[in-house]
């Protein structure tokens, strides 16, 4: 009898799996997705296709993506003003804002 499990979670790859489906369904609405990474700390590869800078860190237990417009301190602090530029993210209606903040790997 096999005693692994194969059902049992596994850290860090379910969050990877959710990053995938933002990126994918940010995509899809012509979101700008500035990074993607697989992991965090200093990015120990990594290359840049289009706007989109993709990489793998050396913590590789998370990741992360990071859309254009989406952090809105910047926005309320007054530093960065609202562009309304149409691949941001805060420029999509909230029904999209939506389905990429709900989004996760098919």
């Amino acid at each position: 009898m096999n005693t692994f499990d194969w059902h049992r979670p596994r850290p860090g790859l379910d969050d990877h799996d959710s990053r995938v489906g933002h990126f994918i369904v940010a995509r899809l609405f012509r979101v700008r997705v500035d990074v993607f990474s697989i992991g965090f700390w200093a990015a120990s590869l990594g290359w840049k296709r289009g706007a989109t800078t993709i990489a793998l860190a050396r913590c590789r237990s998370a990741a992360y993506v990071r859309m254009a417009g989406q952090d809105l301190s910047e926005v309320d602090s007054n530093d960065v003003a609202p562009t309304g530029v149409p691949d941001e993210l805060m420029s999509k209606q909230r029904w999209q804002r939506a389905l990429i903040s709900f989004a996760v790997r098919p």
